[in-house]
């Protein structure tokens, strides 16, 4: 039988893009957590988190999104946890959220809501307790900014941050290396 390959010219993949009041900020999704990149993908499809706005905010740690309408009305199902080994909570990680483990001992993520983790030296104690299905290879600085918002105490923005869009964008590997520094490595 022949060797058979694809020519990674023709090769696309989804990347997501979120625009905020502070930029836009892009990110990768990790095949390896394929329950939670499907639905993520799902729900930028639908707009779900178009003009949604970041509800928890906490400086040095996370940044917060995708709770429909701050009153968990409207939130998609829970997903069964992906926690890998290899997936940590380094800097721009994108996690899911979660309720807490006398409420939820199997560790499912909430079926809309994520963070991004904001602090430089990462959130370790974080990785084997919440799945981390992405990475930002652009946009730190607008996580950044948003990270310096006022809040008050439970970390809610006292003037909202908005998600505007959130959109899908197919890229090459040459547009990924060009545009966000993204080198991808073929066997």
């Amino acid at each position: 039988m022949a060797n058979r390959y694809i020519r990674h010219e023709y090769m696309r993949y989804e990347i997501v893009s979120l625009e905020t009041d502070y930029g836009d900020i892009v990110m990768w999704l990790y095949n390896q957590t394929p329950l939670h990149k499907a639905n993520f993908l799902k729900l930028v499809k639908a707009g779900f988190y178009d003009n949604t706005i970041f509800h928890r905010v906490i400086n040095d740690f996370v940044v917060q999104g995708g709770m429909p309408r701050n009153d968990w009305a409207g939130t998609p199902d829970l997903i069964n946890a992906e926690i890998t080994d290899d997936l940590k909570h380094v800097y721009g990680a994108v996690g899911a959220a979660r309720t807490a483990d006398e409420v939820n001992p199997e560790r499912k993520s909430s079926g809309s809501q994520f963070y991004i983790v904001e602090d430089a030296n990462g959130e370790h104690g974080l990785d084997t307790a919440y799945t981390v299905f992405g990475q930002v290879i652009h946009g730190m600085d607008a996580v950044g900014a948003i990270a310096e918002v006022k809040t008050n105490s439970s970390g809610l923005p006292l003037e909202n941050v908005y998600l505007r869009k959130a959109e899908i964008l197919m890229l090459t590997p040459e547009q990924l290396e060009k545009d966000y520094n993204v080198i991808l490595q073929f066997q």
